[in-house]
């Protein structure tokens, strides 16, 4: 990580101890969480490393507005949310979805690094608006969308027809 983190540190990004209102519950110990805490939209990355039947890492990245959502739905403010709060996220990828570490460390943290300028590009001027209404998968060669409002409305919105047809 020490080629990772002084990347993000020169953008401004800190690991804030209150980060997602310092609950444990949103905040694993296999997780590094980094915000820029100013202007409307705070840039927030969770780079996230995995141990289970393969090891590696993921960058996972939104914008938390003033008002974020959990489930799409509920509202909570940007202080206590995380990435998957807010209207779109994202993560970081290169030709796999997770960088592999163990196998290949040094090639993989420098594929990594290599790949931050996109993400600090897309916080810097703005993701575009028709990524927040995509589906899921990959909306550029680097990145991948994990989830966001647009698809919890249409899955709640696809729930209730399958109700409604059934019932009636």
């Amino acid at each position: 990580m020490t080629k990772i983190l002084p990347r993000f540190e020169e953008r401004g990004f800190v690991w804030y101890p209150d980060f997602a209102g310092g609950r444990p519950i949103y905040i694993g110990s296999n997780e590094i969480p980094l915000q820029r805490r100013q202007g409307e939209n705070w840039p927030t990355v969770q780079i996230r490393f995995e141990k289970r039947s393969r090891p590696w890492f993921s960058i996972d990245f939104g914008n938390l507005p003033p008002v974020c959502r959990e489930l799409g739905q509920n509202p909570i403010p940007r202080e206590m949310a995380t990435v998957i709060h807010a209207p779109a996220y994202f993560m970081l990828c290169k030709g796999e979805l997770a960088f592999f570490p163990k196998r290949f460390l040094s090639s993989e943290v420098d594929k990594a690094v290599a790949l931050l300028p996109v993400m600090f590009d897309l916080f810097d001027n703005a993701i575009p608006q028709e990524w927040l209404q995509a589906d899921i998968g990959r909306v550029t060669p680097n990145v991948y969308l994990m989830g966001s409002w647009s698809i919890w409305e249409r899955r709640r919105a696809r729930k209730a027809r399958e109700k409604a047809l059934k019932s009636g």
